[in-house]
């Protein structure tokens, strides 16, 4: 463990990033949330794409994920290497608990794999459960908050 410190550390002074197995640690334990019963409420999010993501200095064009959080539920995208403009087109589905309809927020932050240490996201989306309940089906592009980084 004290080499694994030692080699982060001269990672971090020669501004090299970090190898693909470290920089996933940080979203090792996000895994999909189950499946909600058949009697359940739910809410079908269809993650279609990205446009124009941010470059940065340090690591360049980057490597797009995202993380899609309802209360303690979570789902991760796949990663997609060096795209400013990702298309994952992937669904993720949640169970939404009587409780988490009322007041609970459904927040969408894109990452990036490549700089998953720095803890800074690309952008990021919070909806109130009870407008998408009360709304329905939403189509269109969204505008992410840019990190304050």
């Amino acid at each position: 463990q004290r080499q694994q410190q030692q080699r982060q550390q001269q990672r971090q002074m020669s501004n090299q990033p970090p190898p693909p197995a470290m920089s996933q640690k940080k979203y090792a334990a996000i895994t999909s949330a189950a499946r909600p019963k058949p009697s359940q409420p739910r809410i079908t999010v269809d993650v279609v794409a990205a446009r124009h993501l941010p470059t940065t200095p340090k690591w360049g064009v980057c490597d797009p994920f995202v993380i899609m959080a309802l209360g303690n539920c979570f789902h991760k995208t796949s990663s997609l290497v060096k795209q400013l403009n990702p298309a994952w087109n992937e669904r993720l589905v949640f169970g939404v608990p009587p409780i988490l309809a009322q007041g609970a927020l459904m927040t969408l932050t894109v990452e990036d794999a490549a700089a998953s240490l720095r803890d800074e996201p690309l952008g990021q989306l919070s909806i109130p459960v009870a407008q998408v309940k009360s709304r329905g089906t939403w189509e269109g592009w969204f505008d992410l908050k840019a990190s304050e980084g």
